[in-house]
């Protein structure tokens, strides 16, 4: 490659890291209580950027499992401008009261976390199994999925990671329209990563496994 070439790659991946940790650097500063529709919406829009890496993946997935008239970039840019042009929308009225607790949601939502967290752990650990070699990596992943790919098991992990993600995704729009802290923004805004992180990965693995009959490892 000629220097020109690497300073562009080098330039380019700086700029797609810099999206996210811009949309954690917005949310970490919008603390407060919302004041209009607007900075609500644009809020939120921040916390959209801080999981726009999975949302990239998830889109050129999608595409090449929906076969649209149109490319994965076309749609991402399209869906882009769609959102921008909807925060752009919002008045400067006051958004309307919270109502309700999340209390509830919160422990079961919590109580998922920890169920979860041990299939998080063995999962990362057979990963680090990579490190020396690769039969002790593929022995362990073969001794674990006849338990986590089990009839019984594999079906109600997929829905405890999905409600996870979905009920991350219900706590962090709440809070964000709520006046909090720094760490009460760094949680949400971690929620709503991992839960767009989550998706795009189930997916990926329904492209893989379901669509394309492939074995994934």
């Amino acid at each position: 490659m000629t220097p020109a070439a690497v300073l562009a790659a080098a330039a380019l991946l700086t700029a797609a890291f810099a999206a996210p940790l811009w949309g954690l650097a917005l949310t970490l500063r919008q603390t407060g209580p919302a004041s209009s529709m607007f900075q609500l919406r644009a809020r939120r829009l921040a916390y959209l950027v801080l999981g726009a890496p999975p949302l990239f993946v998830l889109t050129g997935v999608t595409v090449g499992l929906l076969h649209p008239p149109m490319t994965d970039k076309t749609v991402w840019v399209i869906a882009w401008l769609a959102v921008g042009a909807y925060v752009l929308a919002g008045s400067n009225a006051a958004p309307k009261p919270i109502a309700g607790s999340v209390a509830r949601w919160r422990v079961i939502h919590g109580a998922t976390a920890a169920a979860i967290t041990v299939y998080i752990l063995f999962h990362l650990g057979n990963h680090l199994l990579g490190l020396i070699g690769p039969d002790a990596h593929a022995a362990m992943m073969k001794a674990g999925r006849h338990v986590y790919r089990s009839p019984v098991i594999e079906p109600v992990l997929i829905g405890l990671v999905l409600f996870q993600a979905g009920t991350g995704m219900r706590l962090a729009a709440r809070w964000s329209a709520a006046p909090g802290n720094a760490h009460r923004a760094f949680q949400a805004a971690s929620g709503a990563y991992l839960a767009a992180f989550i998706i795009t990965h189930m997916n990926s693995l329904f492209a893989a496994r379901v669509v394309r009959k492939l074995e994934t490892g």
